[in-house]
């Protein structure tokens, strides 16, 4: 452990940073948090990516966003030793690659029309507000890392980063997201759930306020075929005894103990909650083989009545609605606006997602409209669509694919 935080300390230090602010500002940051950050247009990169509501994207831009994702996964990656890089490789990693600049895309048309909305609406985040929040975290941070500001300092100028650089990209970041807040306030405005409204939301997510899960306590027998299990259980049926003396005459031990659900696999788990205390079931096949279940004893879960939970169920309840209120204004800003990808493999890509017709169409234009040597991967879009399509059809068709 201690060699592998040797090997990792750079990276781990510089993951736990990023990860904290990123965890208060939120995805919008990734584009400020690269050194160099948000590009200026200073008629030197012109390429255009995306056009939202007639305000342009840079390609630099949309670059400096994606670069900052895979940096922080590459980083994330590496504490478990495991290589992100990999991810990317080959056919099969330049399509993951387009998964990833899909949500780039996304993460910068939300950016770009929350700002306009934002504008719209007169909102600002003043430098009273972004400098409190800024000292709060750093605050935070060094006190929960033991650090001193120095120690900071060190850890952002290994990755190559000053630290005015860091405060202002990461002013910037929170700036954004105080008008982000504020304007999800303003959108969502005041809720005041009723005791009917508390209570259907109660029993829906009712498996939420399990204070203690249901429990079985059970033995199992396995064997090599099917056939034998069911011999077994047909002796079993005729003798309950039977269940023991099989497991003591081939000396074996059927005990399972206590578990909840979610603990076994799927098979054990549906036939184990099934079964009655007593009652004897099977067969099923699993990874060891075939398996007969003897259920011996259970504990039923535990709820508390909403009057116990009410407090939490209201929070609960005000948080589901504030985002369910927010999703749908978001969504039909989105649909009003006019957005426009100027990315033709992320954009191919995209359209892929709404449907198989909708996506054939894009790739197939994508292959035509390429010029010599571009966009090679095309063929192996469309092969990989096509895949998926006859994978979908034959599940439908309840088939083992």
């Amino acid at each position: 452990m201690n060699r592998f935080f040797d090997r990792h300390k750079k990276t781990i230090i510089w993951v736990m940073v990023i990860g904290f602010f990123l965890g208060s500002v939120g995805l919008a940051a990734f584009q400020y948090m690269r050194p160099g950050g948000s590009s200026s247009d200073d008629g030197t990169e012109k390429q255009v990516a995306l056009v939202v509501n007639e305000e342009k994207v840079y390609e630099s831009d949309f670059q400096n966003s994606y670069d900052n994702i895979v940096q922080r996964q590459k980083q994330l990656y590496s504490q478990f030793g495991q290589d992100f890089s990999r991810l990317l490789e080959g056919t099969s990693g330049k399509l993951y690659e387009l998964r990833l600049k899909s949500r780039t895309v996304e993460t910068l048309i939300e950016q770009k029309l929350i700002e306009q909305k934002a504008e719209e609406r007169g909102i600002k985040a003043k430098s009273e507000e972004v400098n409190q929040k800024f000292n709060e975290q750093l605050d935070s941070i060094l006190e929960q890392q033991g650090w001193t500001l120095d120690q900071l300092k060190s850890a952002l100028s290994a990755q190559g980063m000053t630290y005015k650089e860091f405060e202002k990209s990461t002013k910037e970041s929170i700036r954004g997201q105080i008008k982000q807040q504020k304007l999800r306030n303003e959108v969502v405005g005041e809720i005041s759930p009723t005791d009917q409204e508390l209570s259907t939301y109660y029993q829906n997510n009712i498996d939420t306020y399990v204070q203690t899960p249901s429990r079985v306590k059970a033995d199992h027998l396995v064997f090599d075929t099917q056939s034998e299990a069911k011999t077994v259980k047909g002796k079993i049926e005729t003798n309950p005894g039977y269940f023991a003396e099989y497991a003591l005459k081939n000396d074996l031990n059927p005990g399972m103990g206590w578990f909840s659900e979610g603990e076994k696999s799927q098979p054990i788990d549906e036939l184990a909650f099934s079964l009655n205390v007593g009652e004897v079931g099977g067969p099923v096949r699993t990874a060891e083989g075939w398996q007969l279940l003897k259920v011996t004893d259970k504990k039923e879960r535990q709820v508390p009545e909403l009057s116990e939970v009410k407090d939490q169920v209201r929070k609960d309840y005000v948080s589901s609605r504030e985002q369910e209120k927010y999703n749908n204004w978001y969504e039909e800003v989105k649909k009003n606006s006019d957005i426009q990808i100027k990315l033709p493999e992320v954009e191919a890509y995209r359209k892929a997602q709404e449907g198989f017709q909708a996506g054939l169409e894009a790739y197939k234009g994508l292959k035509n409209e390429a010029t010599a040597g571009e966009y090679p991967y095309a063929p192996y879009y469309l092969g990989r669509l096509y895949q998926e399509r006859i994978n979908k059809l034959k599940e439908d068709e309840g088939e083992e694919i």
